[in-house]
């Protein structure tokens, strides 16, 4: 088995080490640049200039902050997959003894992402996202009461 992982990764090392600073630098600044445009947007719903410590838990629970937020959770959550799906690609090919480029280890990432969800899945992501953030509220909620 390690002989098999050292073969893997000296097949595709510089591509994946390629694509991991591309993939990552071009997720940080997608992210980064979302989530300002998101806050100012919620900012500006919620009937803020600015965010201060008054009228920061009336931004929280703003619906549009709520919003933003899932939203920004959305793009992470996809960001991270297709980053797992690009690198399951190589490492597959890796073990096969195929060299795989960066390019070519998205392109298959992404198909391999939608592989993922078939359309009789949706529904049943639909109900673990919607518990995922009903949950994470109760937890931010029962936080905020005790301090």
């Amino acid at each position: 088995m390690l002989h098999d992982m050292r073969t893997m990764l000296r097949t595709n090392r510089s591509s994946i080490l390629i694509f991991e600073i591309i993939y990552r630098i071009f997720a940080v600044i997608v992210l980064v640049e979302t989530a300002g445009y998101g806050i100012d947007f919620a900012l500006r719903q919620a009937g803020f200039s600015y965010l201060t410590a008054r009228n920061a838990l009336r931004f929280f629970f703003s619906p549009a902050t709520l919003l933003v937020l899932a939203g920004l959770l959305v793009l992470v959550l996809f960001f991270v997959c297709l980053e797992m799906c690009s690198l399951y690609t190589a490492f597959q090919a890796g073990v096969a003894g195929e060299e795989m480029s960066p390019l070519k280890m998205l392109i298959f990432g992404v198909k391999n992402l939608a592989d993922l969800f078939p359309t009789r899945n949706t529904r049943i992501i639909w109900i673990n996202a919607n518990f995922y953030l009903l949950t994470s509220g109760w937890i931010f909620l029962r936080v905020l009461k005790h301090t």
